[in-house]
């Protein structure tokens, strides 16, 4: 990196990075677009239009957990849609709140956790239908603690499986 004229020149490498951050701070949010120039030396209209992006990519995302959400079928008590359900959830769910992918590791454990023998299972899901209509943030909210509580129940289903 050299600074010429007080601008910053980038390598392609430094600049690649530097827009990886840059992404991963949008994404996290709260900072503002100044803050994260300063932290990645990009452009100002670097940093707007990879804000602007990461704003198009939550929406999308939510949206596609709305629509999961209201396709769960009240009616199908199939256990193999009730785990093409659940994961649906869960996936849209990790890459809105955490922007990541959902492992292997927790598809498995999302089958594992999804059973005939817990029925309560299939009104957890009716119930996330109810809150698809709820504003953003209070949609957001309930299937966060949702899926903190999946995670929370498989963590102690493999913890005491252990002992």
């Amino acid at each position: 990196m050299t600074e010429k004229d007080g601008k910053f020149i980038l390598t392609p490498e430094e600049h690649d990075e530097a827009v990886e951050l840059c992404e991963q701070l949008a994404y996290a949010g709260g900072l503002s677009s100044e803050m994260m120039r300063q932290a990645t030396r990009l452009e100002l209209w670097e940093v707007l239009d990879i804000e602007h992006d990461t704003v198009l990519s939550k929406k999308s995302r939510l949206q596609e957990l709305r629509e999961v959400i209201y396709d769960i079928d009240d009616s199908s008590h199939d256990l193999g849609y009730l785990q093409y359900s659940l994961y649906h959830v869960v996936y849209w769910s990790q890459m809105l709140i955490y922007n990541r992918e959902v492992t292997n590791a927790e598809i498995e454990a999302l089958r594992a956790y999804c059973t005939y023998e817990d029925t309560s299972v299939y009104e957890e899901l009716r119930n996330l239908n109810c809150c698809a209509s709820l504003p953003d943030f209070v949609f957001i909210q309930r299937v966060h603690m949702y899926i903190d509580e999946i995670y929370a129940h498989i963590l102690r289903h493999t913890y005491d499986s252990e002992k």
